[in-house]
């Protein structure tokens, strides 16, 4: 299993980010999940009610990517504790010559998508607008976001930061809470855990 002390000593500070036009903001909170999302007035202008889902989803994947790029940099900034042996028994033995950092923390996200089917909750819905705006949050905390163009352009920005909220809160309260992974899986998280601990003498590559 994972070691739980690593994790505890990293900051998991929430992250925000917007799509390329800057007007739609989202935050994902310290357990990887989109949290927020807030849309810049004049977004009508900059785009359009047509480019409202598509700049929600784009948002949520950039702040998704930044926050794997904080964990990986607060993974690489810890030191093991000076009673803490380098050759932990139990992990597995890595080669001095692992991959960085910024490898590992996507090859973990890789595997928690190959997980078995039995393991991984459902993708879940909440919707706003009786049904014009969707929003769907997988427990990996990857969004989409789905919006009826003509309903959008109806909606101020009061009303259509309200309707995304609202629906970004249901599709997350249908998520079950965290569970023990499946044996499989949690065999080759220890193995990317050692990954990390091997890559730490340097400093990671930023995402490309």
């Amino acid at each position: 299993m994972l070691d739980p002390a690593l994790f505890e000593r990293l900051p998991r500070d929430p992250v925000e980010a917007t799509d390329a036009s800057g007007t739609v903001r989202v935050t994902v909170d310290a357990d990887g999940l989109p949290e927020s999302i807030a849309v810049e007035p004049g977004w009508l202008r900059a785009i359009g009610s047509e480019g409202l889902a598509a700049a929600v989803t784009e948002a949520a994947a950039v702040a998704v990517r930044q926050g794997m790029t904080v964990l990986a940099d607060a993974v690489a900034a810890q030191r093991p504790p000076p009673f803490e042996p380098l050759d932990e028994p139990g992990l597995p033995e890595v080669p001095a010559t692992s991959r960085s950092l910024s490898t590992v923390i996507r090859d973990l996200h890789r595997t928690m998508d190959e997980a078995p089917i039995a393991f991984r909750p459902e993708p879940q819905v909440g919707a706003a607008g009786y049904g014009a705006l969707t929003i769907t949050v997988t427990a990996e905390g990857r969004l989409s976001c789905v919006a009826d163009p003509y309903w959008v352009s109806e909606q101020d920005t009061d009303e259509l930061v309200s309707a995304l909220n609202t629906a970004l809160a249901s599709a997350r309260a249908g998520l079950p809470p965290v569970t023990e992974p499946a044996p499989d899986l949690g065999a080759r998280l220890n193995d990317l855990v050692a990954e990390m601990r091997a890559a730490m003498g340097g400093a990671p590559d930023p995402y490309p």
